[in-house]
C-alpha cells in the first residue's frame, strides 16, 4: 500500500491519489487529511469523492466519514455503469468528476457518474470550465468523455446535477506545452432565474465579449441563460481555443468569475477577462487551475504541458504522482520563465 501525507496540500492530495490509485490498481492510504486546512479532515466533498472512487472501481475504503483524518482506498476493477453520488452540500461537484477521470483509461465499459451538489461554487472549476476547459483539452488527447449540466447548483443551498460519461479510452501523451496565440474565444454566463428582470447574464456575457473584441480577440460565441436554482447566484465563463498545426481547435485556458451580491454584473466580467489578459501576456501555453487538472493524467500517459506559474497544487499533484514511482519533472525555462512539467510515457503503469 501506498503511503501519501496528506498534511500539505488540502483535497487535492486526496483526489490525486485516488485518481492514481484508479489507474493503478495500488491501494493507498493517505494520512493527515487537509492537515494543513484550519478545518482539518474529510468535508463533504471529499466523502463524496472517495465514494465516487469506490463505485466507479468497485472499491473499498476505510475511514470514510465527516472529519476523519486517514483514509485508506483499494481499488476494483473499473466495469462501467451507472453512479450517483450526492455531496449533499454545495460542495463542488465538479471535483468530484475530476477525481474519478483515471477510470476512463481502465475501464472495461462506460461509465456515467451522476453527482449533485455544487456545479458552480468558489475555489473549483464551474461546470462550463470543466467540461468545455479541462475535458476539452483531454479530448484532444483522445479522452471519450462529455459532461451534462442539468441543474445548477449555487452557493450556500447546492442542488445542482452534473452527468461526467467517460468511455474506455486510450490517450496520447498530453502535448499542451507549445505556445500558440489564442484563436478564438468562447463566452458563457449561466444566472439563476431571480436575476433575469436584472440582465444579469446578458450582461455578464455583453461586457465579457466586448473587451474581448476590444482586445484584438476574435469572439466566436457569447451566451446567456437563466435557470432554476436553490440559491441566487450567477457566472461567467471565458473558453480560449488555439489551432495547433493539425488544425484541430484545443482549448488550452480558462477563466471565470461568480456573482456576489451586490458587485454588478460588469464587475465580475470584468475580473474573468483581467485574468485572461494577464495570461496572454504571460508565458504558460495553459492556465494555472488547468495545470494541475492535468497533472495526474499527465503521469499516467506521458507528455509535456508548459504552466505560466508552480501553485502549491502542482507541486502537491506531482509529489503524489511520485510516490506511485511516475518520474514526472518540473523544469523552469530560463528564456520566458515559464514552466514545463513532463512524464515519460508509461509502458507498464496502467493495469489494464
Amino acid at each position: 500500500m501506498i503511503e501519501i501525507d496528506g498534511g500539505d496540500g488540502g483535497g487535492g492530495v486526496l483526489r490525486t491519489a485516488l485518481g492514481l490509485s484508479i489507474g493503478t490498481g495500488r491501494a493507498v492510504r493517505i494520512g493527515d487529511v487537509r492537515g494543513d486546512r484550519p478545518d482539518p479532515g474529510l468535508k463533504p466533498q471529499h466523502v463524496a469523492c472517495i465514494e465516487a472512487a469506490c463505485a466507479v472501481s468497485d472499491g473499498d475504503a476505510t475511514g470514510v466519514e465527516i472529519g476523519s483524518d486517514t483514509v485508506a482506498f483499494e481499488p476494483g476493477p473499473v466495469d462501467g455503469g451507472d453512479v450517483d453520488v450526492d455531496v449533499g452540500t454545495a460542495g463542488s461537484a465538479t471535483l468530484v468528476c475530476s477525481t474519478v477521470l483515471p477510470a476512463a483509461l481502465v475501464a472495461d465499459g462506460v461509465v456515467r457518474l451522476r453527482v449533485s451538489g455544487g456545479t458552480d461554487v468558489a475555489w473549483s472549476p464551474p461546470a462550463d470550465y470543466f467540461g468545455g476547459v479541462t475535458l476539452g483539452a483531454l479530448r484532444a488527447s483522445g479522452l471519450a468523455t462529455s459532461l451534462e449540466i442539468t441543474r445548477r447548483g449555487f452557493y450556500p443551498a447546492g442542488g445542482g446535477t452534473i452527468l461526467l460519461t467517460a468511455a474506455p479510452s486510450t490517450l496520447e501523451p498530453i502535448a499542451l506545452h507549445e505556445r500558440f496565440p489564442p484563436s478564438r474565444v468562447r463566452v458563457a454566463a449561466a444566472a439563476s432565474d431571480d436575476l433575469l428582470d436584472a440582465n444579469v447574464a446578458d450582461r455578464l456575457a455583453r461586457t465579457a465579449g466586448d473587451r474581448l473584441s476590444n482586445a484584438g480577440l476574435a469572439v466566436a460565441s457569447r451566451s446567456a441563460e437563466y435557470v432554476e436554482a436553490r440559491s441566487t447566484g450567477a457566472v461567467v465563463v471565458i473558453r480560449v481555443e488555439v489551432d495547433r498545426r493539425s488544425g484541430t481547435p484545443v482549448p488550452i485556458a480558462g477563466f471565470s468569475a461568480l456573482g456576489e451580491p451586490g458587485v454588478p454584473a460588469e464587475d465580475v466580467a470584468n475580473a474573468a477577462v483581467d485574468d485572461l489578459r494577464a495570461w496572454r501576456d504571460g508565458s504558460g501555453a495553459v492556465d494555472r487551475h488547468l495545470a494541475d487538472q492535468l497533472v495526474p493524467i499527465l503521469a499516467l500517459v506521458g507528455g509535456r504541458i508548459r504552466i505560466p506559474t508552480v501553485t502549491d497544487h502542482v507541486e502537491s499533484a506531482v509529489a503524489v504522482a511520485r510516490r506511485f514511482g511516475f518520474d514526472v519533472a518540473v523544469e523552469a525555462s530560463e528564456s520566458d520563465g515559464s514552466t514545463i512539467v513532463s512524464a515519460d510515457e508509461p509502458s507498464t503503469r496502467l493495469r489494464r
